[in-house]
């Protein structure tokens, strides 16, 4: 019994941490396993490799050998590492994880 309460606290602590965190993922959010960046695309190239984040200009571009996918589209988890939260995408040990504070690991190394 003690130890179902422990986990119900844990998960309404986890939930409190995003809320306060700020996730957001919204339709033109794309992610690319391979290299592991996530990022917002406003365009794509006529190929669909390379990333645009804004529409005006070419900068800041991204691209990725293998195509970006909807990161709807692609398996994610949280979770709480070395005193952070991180959101992680990809499978579990290959996945590559993110904190709010800009820190980047991969899931094997947290």
């Amino acid at each position: 019994m003690k130890k179902e309460i422990w986990i119900g606290i844990g998960a309404l602590a986890v939930i409190a941490l995003l809320g306060l965190v700020g996730y957001v993922i919204t339709d033109k959010t794309y992610y690319c396993e391979s290299r592991g960046i996530v990022m917002e695309c406003e365009r794509f190239s006529v190929s669909g490799l390379r990333c645009y984040p804004n529409v005006e200009n070419n900068k800041g571009y991204r691209d990725c050998s293998e195509g970006w996918l909807k990161l709807r589209e692609v398996e994610t988890f949280n979770l709480f590492a070395n005193g952070e939260m991180y959101r992680c995408f990809g499978k579990e040990l290959y996945s590559h994880c993110e904190s709010v504070s800009g820190k980047s690991a991969y899931y094997g190394e947290l």
